[in-house]
């Protein structure tokens, strides 16, 4: 096989890698400053789930991802980056 094909190959693939660590890692964060949250909320005797506040979140997860469509020209479902929230 070419050698370029390799090298470019074997860079996409660490590239890849990397944005998959970096998913991870914000995933984690996420959670974490999610149990901060519920916390406080707890601290305050506030209710844990809020549907209004729940419903604004997957609405502008919605929004991005289309509009992140758009930009790209990618057809991603939005539902599959709901799955994480």
């Amino acid at each position: 096989m070419d050698s370029g094909y390799e090298q470019k190959l074997n860079e996409y693939r660490g590239k890849l890698d990397g944005i998959t660590k970096e998913i991870i890692d914000l995933i984690y964060e996420r959670i974490g400053i999610v149990k901060k949250v519920g916390y406080l909320k707890k601290q305050h005797n506030m209710p844990i789930k809020v549907s209004k506040r729940e419903e604004e979140i997957m609405n502008k997860i919605e929004n991005m991802v289309i509009r992140k469509n758009l930009e790209n020209s990618i057809e991603l479902d939005p539902s599959i980056i709901k799955r994480f929230f």
